[in-house]
């Protein structure tokens, strides 16, 4: 809920700049925490919005857009960066492998400990759809080779756009309607 991604913001602040970056990069894209974890400088284009990601879990490269909130981090950590990958560290692999801790860190201190990395899809994926934007964007943006995936496991209407929903409905059935609610409801229904 809207109120989730405040707290989970604050929370940040109990990690490294490395980690806090990876986490907002994973909530600004709506990519996979390995996808995110892997970024290298070589796949993106911060003049053009787009990163190309070269191996993906649908085992074929896709480009993504990178919203320009996450390029202004981005070339704040370009401006430092030492290694071919975005967000370093001296694995053997030479990028973030292990964030559970600083997970734990994040999500203790914003008071969500049920909040999981994943959830951040879904956050980037329900708040789309809000949006009214297609599912086939939506799709798209989280890299999903079938949009029946998004609709299925990513896409989360939460209470208030349902309330919205529902007053909308009623309001429309009111509207229609010769008197008040009670004589409303005592009509006769036709069946069609």
């Amino acid at each position: 809920e809207r109120h989730e991604v405040s707290k989970f913001r604050n929370g940040l602040q109990a990690t490294s700049q490395t980690m806090r970056d990876l986490f907002l990069a994973l909530l600004f894209t709506g990519r996979r925490p390995g996808e995110v974890q892997a970024m290298r400088w070589v796949d993106l284009d911060l003049e053009g919005c787009q990163w190309n990601i070269p191996d993906t879990k649908t085992g074929e490269p896709q480009a993504a857009v990178i919203p320009t909130a996450l390029i202004e981090i981005l070339v704040q950590r370009q401006r430092r960066a030492r290694s071919p990958y975005v967000f370093s560290s001296g694995s053997k692999y030479g990028y973030v492998q292990e964030i559970k801790t600083a997970w734990k860190r994040v999500i203790a201190e914003a008071g969500l400990p049920d909040l999981q990395p994943r959830d951040l899809r879904r956050t980037v994926s329900s708040w789309a759809q809000e949006m009214k934007i297609s599912t086939g964007v939506v799709q798209k943006m989280l890299g999903h080779a079938d949009a029946s995936t998004t609709l299925a496991h990513y896409t989360s209407i939460v209470d208030e756009v349902q309330r919205q929903a529902l007053n909308q409905t009623v309001d429309s059935i009111l509207a229609a309607g010769e008197g008040p609610i009670s004589q409303l409801a005592h009509k006769k229904i036709k069946r069609l």
